[in-house]
């Protein structure tokens, strides 16, 4: 599941004494964002190396154009 509106919409946590929440439930929660976060953040990372090498494309291309 993807972190977004309905990630965190559908979160349901087991209070303790209406006060506190499971610890486990909590741990748990936190461990899954955390690991999507790291892989939106590596893919994210793809995709600004891919940009950034289909901009240099570009450039190179229309370097060769404007000597020619």
């Amino acid at each position: 599941m993807a972190l977004n509106r309905e990630y965190f919409n559908a979160i349901e946590l087991t209070s303790v004494r209406n006060k506190f929440y499971e610890q486990t439930e909590v741990d748990t929660l936190l461990v899954d964002i955390r690991r999507q976060a790291l892989e939106m953040a590596e893919e994210l990372e793809k995709l600004r190396a891919k940009a950034n090498e289909t901009e240099s494309g570009k450039t190179e291309v229309g370097e060769i154009l404007l000597s020619a």
